[in-house]
């Protein structure tokens, strides 16, 4: 308002009344501005918001150019955390009712962690699951991908030592080994970086390279085109399924019918 009178500049009587610009003005700026649009910002920690600086993406990129080059035959990227509970998708509904329910699983459920293993082609391995129990049963994996691997520990998370078992179930499905390495692109997580998983890594050919701390949202090309959209689809595999067994809970071997097909890993290259 200042600035308007500042530069004696014309504008509608109701700025005076109301002393902001009213709806009128938006709506006439958004039409001048078509390459704009209303989005949702995306919540983001503040670590995030500090880590990603340009000193630890250039500290980053100083190890993968070298890292690149040695390694011919694949780039991998791990894909770690998915929880079996997730919001539900929208309904129809008339728009005089105010409030609208449906069916589903136990609000605090259970929590399997999904390792998905894609190379820069978009080829994706078995994924790895890690179930809350304390050992691991066969009937696990039933319904999951030919040649998916179980692991199991009491939370359901990844640790420092099931992890050598991820690396071992990669090194089976690409056959890496030190005349023919492997770029394996993680994120920052102390489960990811134990003496075990360090030796076995250099002794078949992984060359392994995390992420800097925080600074997965930008770089991690799964986490960039993959996580997302894998959330949304699951979220409406999961709604289906509650809509065909109404009162039935989602336990961790359904979870494993409700799985993507492929992954879609082609824009994440291009957008990190």
């Amino acid at each position: 308002m200042n600035l308007r009178l500042k530069l004696n500049a014309k504008y509608p009587v109701s700025w005076d009344s109301m002393k902001i610009a009213g709806k009128d003005w938006a709506a006439s700026f958004r039409k001048r501005h078509q390459n704009m649009s209303l989005r949702k910002a995306e919540n983001t920690s503040a670590a995030r918001s500090f880590g990603f600086t340009k000193t630890a993406v250039a500290g980053f990129t100083r190890y993968f150019a070298p890292a690149m080059t040695n390694t011919i035959s694949h780039s991998t990227g791990s894909l770690i955390k998915m929880n079996v509970a997730l919001p539900q998708s929208k309904v129809l509904a008339q728009k005089s009712q105010k409030q609208v329910g449906q069916f589903v699983s136990r609000e605090h459920g259970e929590i399997v962690t999904f390792i998905g293993i894609v190379n820069v082609t978009g080829t994706a391995l078995p994924p790895v699951y890690v179930f809350p129990r304390v050992r691991f049963k066969d009937e696990f994996l039933k319904n999951a991908p030919l040649g998916s691997i179980g692991l199991a520990n009491k939370p359901g998370w990844m640790t420092a030592d099931l992890f050598p078992e991820v690396l071992k179930h990669i090194k089976h499905h690409t056959n890496c080994s030190l005349d023919d390495p492997i770029l394996l692109l993680f994120d920052n997580h102390d489960s990811h970086c134990s003496i075990e998983s360090i030796e076995f890594a250099r002794e078949n050919g992984i060359v392994s390279l995390p992420f800097p701390p925080h600074t997965s949202h930008r770089l991690q090309p799964l986490d960039v085109s993959v996580y997302g959209p894998f959330k949304g689809k699951l979220k409406i595999a999961f709604n289906d399924w509650h809509v065909s067994n109404v009162g039935n809970d989602i336990n961790r071997l359904i979870f494993l019918n409700c799985r993507l097909d492929g992954f879609e890993i082609d824009t994440g290259w291009d957008a990190t």
